[in-house]
């Protein structure tokens, strides 16, 4: 399938590529994060994924990963996660054919077996195009937390990935604490039912926040604490804020180059506290975040998180404003 790419986001991943923290080959077009039109397909094409029938010209979203089909992780533990071979869009070299591997262009080509739903009229380009990364990602940690009503969960961070996550969070009645510095952020958070802001510009050490959040929760510590901020400095505090037996989320710290963190490993067994990597999502997660935002838009502002629009051509512009944290999300829409 070729796609008319629609609109694009910005995710915290292509900043890194961008910088070189994350490695890919290259050259590459980036963005992973992306919706569009069907611009041409093959003949064999008749429906989606989940046999909806298919035309040229019906808007689709699509798993930004694609699998081998024949490692132990596809065939044996049937985890599209754990593929031995998988690639991913937006990280490919694009020297070679198909040569359209991002999102940040005009049009796009889908490879075969690439997991593709049709879209329903009523939800934004640009927050479809947010689903098929922090959407979907948000989604997986819920479902790997282990989530249970009436919990406490610290999130470390402020992006698209902790508005999704608290919004899933609220929907099962946890209670939910928020860390973060930047102020644009930390509104649209508010808007999304937070229940406590712990504003790192006014609790300025690792040790005044976990007092606080110890105080929050009667001095137990939190059920569950996710790290979305990808810097793996924020670690050993999150840890500190867990009761015993509780569960550490690592969820944003997702390239290599972004340094090493020191974790006294008795902390962890003696608290009897779990760390679990969560790493991009599987087809059903793209699913599941699609039918709930669809289902849930009047509840949550999810269209709110989207605060910038930028031509392709102003692709650099945007990175360069994403990095000082101008904005929560900001679209890429192509001429």
């Amino acid at each position: 399938i070729v796609v008319k790419i629609t609109a694009a986001t910005i995710c915290g991943t292509d900043i890194h590529i961008w910088r070189g923290k994350r490695i890919v080959p290259l050259p590459a077009i980036l963005g992973h994060e992306g919706t569009g039109r069907i611009y041409s397909m093959g003949d064999n094409i008749r429906t989606d994924s989940v046999g909806l029938k298919l035309t040229e010209g019906d808007r689709i979203m699509w798993s930004i990963v694609l699998t081998c089909g024949r490692c132990y992780g596809c065939v044996i533990e049937k985890n599209q996660v754990t593929c031995q071979d998988r690639k991913i869009y937006g990280y490919m070299s694009c020297e070679e054919f198909p040569h359209l591997n991002g999102t940040f262009s005009t049009h796009m080509y889908l490879r075969p077996n690439t997991v593709i739903f049709k879209v329903p009229d009523n939800i934004s380009d640009e927050l479809v195009s947010t689903l098929n990364c922090a959407g979907a990602v948000a989604y997986h940690t819920f479902e790997r937390a282990d989530i249970r009503p009436g919990m406490t969960a610290v999130i470390q961070g402020t992006g698209p990935l902790a508005l999704y996550l608290t919004a899933l969070l609220k929907e099962v009645d946890v209670k939910v604490i928020v860390i973060g510095r930047n102020p644009i952020r930390l509104k649209a958070l508010k808007h999304f039912g937070v229940d406590h802001i712990i504003d790192r510009s006014e609790y300025k050490t690792p040790e005044e926040r976990i007092n606080l959040v110890k105080e929050l929760t009667y001095n137990v510590g939190a059920d569950r604490v996710f790290e979305l901020t990808g810097h793996p400095s924020v670690i050993p505090e999150g840890m500190s804020m867990l009761r015993k037996g509780g569960k550490y989320m690592l969820v944003g710290t997702a390239s290599e180059n972004v340094g090493t963190v020191s974790i006294n490993p008795s902390e962890i067994t003696l608290n009897a506290i779990e760390l679990i990597g969560v790493r991009a999502y599987e087809p059903r997660h793209l699913l599941k975040v699609l039918k709930f935002v669809c289902s849930k838009k009047k509840k949550y502002p999810f269209d709110e998180m989207i605060t910038q629009k930028f031509k392709l051509e102003d692709l650099q512009r945007a990175f360069l404003l994403y990095e000082s944290g101008k904005f929560v999300k900001a679209a890429i829409i192509p001429k």
